[in-house]
């Protein structure tokens, strides 16, 4: 830390990026993967904790390690990390800092309350009020979640997030091929990506979330650990970052576990439009609205079916409507 931040308060700025003054181990771990910490995340993260009964780190739990390190013997470092940026600071530049600090704050609460006039600015304000891209997709865009908004549906977010720009052409900016449909994969096209290879790996092993969900849910709460989380990404070769994944499957990233719901929610990120008789692929495994008295077939198989406008039929190679 002292290499990159020089101060617990930078590196605090750098952790708790929600700015809830609480970091929780989905936060810290892939801190310590930036930082290239060589030891275990996890355990550092428990070691942490201010007593068994405490879920997430603090600023003070942060700093109180700070004793431990600067013992006084022979190996402890001759460099301290600052606790805050103005430690060293003279009275005078001190107070100068502190005016400065006032202004960008009132600044940055004048910002958010100002609304934005093009994509680049409402996508901005969207993960900034609900904390992911994919959490600001199902609680602030798709609103039907069933994973596409038409351009009724998003002039009603837009409405609702007090844009202010040219609807019709921000929806453009967002709509690259002229479908007049907008889906996760338009919106964030790198987050598409990632849950959409975690869903492939997830059924390639196990055949659906519910069995996966059995495997990492070991004490049957109903609430997934990250460990377990980060031990299933390793099992099924998920090589990006499980901290990350983590917190965009998080439904609301105002709760710090994951749910078994909150991957059943993923299925509305992994939906992408299809021209093909107008039909709607996505990744998940079953039916979302199977037609009336016909099962779903060939259950846990990723296919795409495109037959039909009836169903939106996901596993079978051959929809049952035929």
């Amino acid at each position: 830390m002292m290499a990159k931040y020089t101060s617990y308060e930078n590196a605090w700025k750098a952790i708790d990026d929600n700015n809830n003054q609480l970091v929780c181990m989905n936060e810290f771990i892939p801190f310590c993967e930036d930082l290239g910490y060589t030891g275990d995340p996890s355990a550092l993260f428990k070691q942490l904790l201010k007593g068994k009964t405490a879920q997430f780190v603090t600023l003070a739990d942060l700093i109180s390690k700070d004793a431990i390190v600067y013992c006084k013997n022979e190996n402890s470092p001759k460099e301290k990390l600052k606790k805050m940026n103005v430690d060293s600071l003279n009275k005078h530049d001190r107070a100068v800092f502190d005016i400065e600090a006032r202004k960008t704050l009132e600044q940055a609460e004048m910002a958010m309350h100002m609304s934005s006039h093009d994509w680049t600015g409402m996508k901005e304000q969207l993960i900034h009020r609900y904390g992911t891209i994919s959490a600001a997709w199902r609680l602030g865009l798709d609103a039907h979640e069933n994973g596409k908004m038409s351009f009724t549906e998003f002039a009603t977010a837009c409405h609702n997030h007090s844009f202010e720009g040219n609807i019709r052409t921000c929806f453009q900016e967002i709509d690259t091929d002229g479908s007049g449909m907008i889906t996760f994969d338009k919106i964030d096209p790198e987050w598409f990506r990632n849950h959409q290879h975690f869903r492939e790996l997830i059924f390639a092993k196990y055949g659906s979330f519910e069995a996966a969900v059995k495997v990492m849910d070991k004490g049957h709460t109903m609430m997934i650990e990250f460990e377990d989380f980060q031990a299933m990404c390793k099992d099924i070769g998920y090589n990006q970052s499980a901290g990350a994944l983590y917190k965009q499957l998080l439904y609301d990233t105002m709760q710090h576990l994951l749910h078994p719901d909150d991957l059943d929610h993923e299925a509305q990120l992994v939906v992408t439009g299809n021209h093909r008789a107008g039909g709607w692929n996505t990744t998940r495994a079953g039916w979302v609205n199977p037609p009336k008295g016909k099962s779903p077939p060939f259950q846990g198989r990723i296919a795409s079916c495109f037959c039909c406008s009836q169903c939106e039929c996901i596993t079978p190679p051959i929809c049952s409507s035929q």
